[in-house]
């Protein structure tokens, strides 16, 4: 059993493991078949040879820095395994004045991810994207209304890298936004009337393709829509901060029929009656969510600590260093 347990200590099943998990990392960021486990099966593998020098008091850990080194080492590799069981990404959009519901346009998640998103409460309040001549985008302030566990309602302000953190979630801005038009429907029925948003395709990079098709509350009408912009929005010789255009209509296509339509203005179909009411911007969010990346960082740091003391512990104690120090002070 000993000779077992130094055996699977030793630096060359070390070295072979570590190029099994260089490999399953290609593998994983691949995302070829069987990427999960090509990547958690060289972490355990690397966990237990890390755990058997413990057990066996190999020479790798004859020094307190060594020791140090090693089981943070065998605490990054359990965190990082264990977050990628437990993290979550994904995205969501939201027009100005939309609250966040808890869903998610689309994610990928860990097995082990403890859903919580439903006990995040924001509203999109706005959205100021600035551009650098060139149509070079600069920055995103987005402001946002939160609301924490007893229902109370705080600003701020959010962006690329300065994120919305509630329950753990992280709401980045993205590149990916555009305008969208804001209707009311009123049906014939007692219902109360439903007001709603139609994201057009992003802006400006699909600029000549602000169309949409989506089907009205409650019936089986599907309704195309078209932004007809009538002044210039981007700006490609100068800084500018890309907003909704003042000058435009909406055109309307209900099975072979068109309308034309301005804020404030409807158009009756059968089942009720639609209303224009604005053209507003939605904006695409990063959503992130990663607990042990606070952890996995203080990990690297003490690795990188115990391994700056093992060196100077080394060559201070070093021969050639003390004769050294001996001839200078003759």
């Amino acid at each position: 059993m000993p000779t077992l347990l130094m055996r699977a200590a030793s630096v060359a099943v070390t070295n072979k493991l570590l190029l099994f998990f260089v490999a399953g990392v290609l593998w994983f960021y691949n995302e070829m078949p069987g990427a999960v486990l090509g990547l958690y099966i060289p972490l355990i593998f690397l966990a237990l040879n890390l755990f058997a020098a413990l057990l066996a008091g190999s020479r790798r850990l004859t020094t307190m820095p060594l020791f140090v080194m090693h089981v943070s080492l065998l605490a990054f590799l359990g965190l990082l395994a264990i977050g990628q069981l437990t993290k979550l990404e994904g995205r969501v959009e939201l027009s100005e004045g939309e609250a966040f519901s808890g869903e998610l346009i689309d994610y990928t998640s860990g097995l082990w991810h403890s859903w919580s998103l439903d006990q995040v409460r924001f509203v999109n309040q706005g959205v100021s994207v600035n551009y650098r001549p060139g149509v070079s985008r600069s920055y995103t302030d987005n402001r946002v209304t939160w609301f924490d566990n007893l229902g109370q309602a705080h600003d701020t302000l959010i962006g690329d890298q300065h994120p919305l953190v509630l329950n753990g979630y992280r709401f980045y801005t993205t590149f990916n936004k555009g305008f969208a038009p804001t209707f009311i429907w009123y049906p014939e029925s007692q219902s109360r009337p439903v007001m709603g948003t139609v994201h057009l395709p992003g802006y400006p990079i699909h600029e000549y393709e602000q169309a949409r098709s989506w089907q009205l509350p409650e019936t089986q009408h599907n309704v195309w829509v078209q932004l007809v912009m009538q002044q210039e929005v981007v700006d490609t010789a100068h800084s500018f901060e890309l907003s909704p255009p003042e000058q435009h209509y909406l055109v309307l296509r209900l099975d072979d029929k068109r309308y034309e339509v301005r804020p404030g203005e409807s158009v009756v179909f059968a089942g009720g009656r639609l209303e224009y009411s604005d053209l507003r911007m939605w904006m695409g969010y990063k959503v992130y969510y990663d607990w042990t990346r606070p952890w996995l960082l203080a990990c690297i740091l003490i690795i990188l600590l115990s391994m700056a003391w093992h060196y100077i512990q080394k060559f201070t104690s070093s021969p050639w260093l003390l004769e050294t120090q001996e001839k200078g002070g003759d």
